[in-house]
């Protein structure tokens, strides 16, 4: 075979290749940033849900939470107290399951301030399917209902 068609053939080849081992690759998995924010009253509060452009939409709706595990300590001389709770977001989408840990520590009297993760353990209808997480914070004792935000990313099917 002369030199020539080899090289065309090899040619064709590389594209072909290419493309087919590319053509069972997964898509591609797109981060979207959200952040919600939330009022707290005792034992219930309110939400927004914020997104960036993607495909979870901007939701609204009221959120409940159940302490399933909470620690006290001290770090470096000062008190804090640690709560892993069950957060259930009732938006107009769907609802969404989080497991939050939160650290509060006392910034001044009757005032505190809180910091933490959260994670998505499950979600019905717009959030079926979705994972995700990242950092929150609060500031408690100071207005009523106390504000907090939560701030990440969620990943959809």
């Amino acid at each position: 075979m002369p030199r020539r068609t080899i090289g065309l053939l090899a040619l064709g080849l590389v594209p072909a290749l290419t493309l087919a081992g590319f053509s069972g690759a997964a898509p591609a998995v797109k981060k979207q940033h959200v952040v919600v924010d939330q009022l707290e009253r005792p034992g219930r509060g309110t939400f927004a849900l914020v997104p960036d452009p993607g495909p979870v939409a901007r939701d609204k709706g009221t959120y409940t939470w159940v302490v399933t595990k909470k620690t006290t300590g001290s770090r470096d001389g000062q008190a804090f107290k640690r709560y892993v709770s069950t957060v259930t977001f009732v938006g107009q989408n769907g609802t969404l399951v989080v497991r939050e840990d939160d650290t509060i520590v006392d910034a001044a009297v009757g005032k505190s301030v809180v910091t933490g993760t959260w994670k998505v353990l499950r979600g019905t209808d717009a959030y079926a399917g979705v994972t995700g997480g990242g950092r929150q914070a609060a500031v408690l004792g100071i207005l009523n209902p106390s504000p907090w935000r939560y701030e990440g990313f969620l990943i959809s099917p």
